[in-house]
């Protein structure tokens, strides 16, 4: 492999790893806001 093409290939790699990373985060806010207008309608 060239290493233009490898280092193509690795920045790649750690950018699906970014986004991988940032999919898992914004489900995680997502759940937490679920949960935190769960517990607000509680309180009403």
């Amino acid at each position: 492999m060239p290493a233009t093409l490898k280092i193509c290939f690795e920045k790649t790699k750690q950018q699906q790893k970014r986004l991988s990373e940032l999919e898992i985060l914004a489900t995680e806010a997502q759940e937490t806001e679920q949960m935190n207008i769960k517990e607000l309608l509680q309180i009403c």
